[in-house]
């Protein structure tokens, strides 16, 4: 009788097994979701890349002068899209700023939806955590891959929307910027690669030290140039 128990423990244990992953399956979820170049040139054509389980549907939303790009839920209401497979990459022209809305909707529970956007001939803004480069001074490197930026775009200016000055370092030239100074310095360059931010305490205690005035993130704005 025991043998008989142990027997029938394990067959259930089987069967929970089996059963168990067609449940979660009905469950959705996104994994990823990408486009690049994330700074285009208007016309560009954008590679939209996604990973996602359950119904999965795409909307492509061209975004007005001053739109916000929030990715909120009252998108899916207005979100006209095309079912597309659990994960795949397809190319889309731009013509202006654009949304790119991915929603995954499972047997159950709510719908989850993931947004990204390309900018057209727009900044790129970068940011990231400074970290302690000396007792008063504090830097970030920043890097643009060749993926987040039009083949048909150059350089134009490069902003400092920082609320303190700063030094920019790129392609083996610096150029001290104050806060929110925007300069021609690196037009034409190749804005691929690393930009070497970097900022000085003018007060309180080193870097480092509790309490020291170190900000959040340190910033910059790229701006590109489209056309001849």
């Amino acid at each position: 009788m025991a043998r008989l128990r142990q027997v029938c423990r394990v067959q259930r244990h089987r069967c929970l097994a089996l059963v168990l992953p067609l449940a979660v399956s009905g469950c959705a979820g996104i994994q990823d979701l990408k486009v690049e170049p994330a700074a285009a040139c208007q016309a560009d054509m954008v590679k939209v890349s996604w990973h996602a389980s359950g119904t999965v549907m795409l909307a492509q939303i061209p975004l007005a002068p001053g739109q916000p790009d929030s990715c909120t839920d009252a998108l899916a209401g207005e979100a006209v899209g095309e079912s597309v497979p659990g994960a795949g990459t397809v190319e889309r022209q731009v013509q202006t700023s654009t949304l790119f809305y991915l929603q995954a909707a499972g047997a159950s529970g709510e719908p989850v939806h993931k947004c990204a956007t390309v900018s057209v001939d727009q900044a790129l803004p970068l940011s990231g955590v400074p970290e302690c480069a000396g007792p008063r001074a504090f830097r970030t490197v920043l890097n643009v891959p060749a993926t987040r930026w039009s083949a048909h775009a150059s350089l134009g200016t490069v902003q400092n929307v920082n609320g303190v000055p700063i030094s920019v370092q790129h392609g083996g030239r610096t150029v001290q910027l104050e806060p929110q100074e925007a300069s021609t310095a690196f037009a034409a360059m190749d804005p691929t690669g690393d930009w070497q931010v970097e900022s000085e305490l003018s007060e309180g205690p080193a870097c480092g030290l509790p309490d020291t005035l170190v900000p959040g993130s340190l910033s910059l704005q790229l701006n590109p140039h489209c056309g001849p």
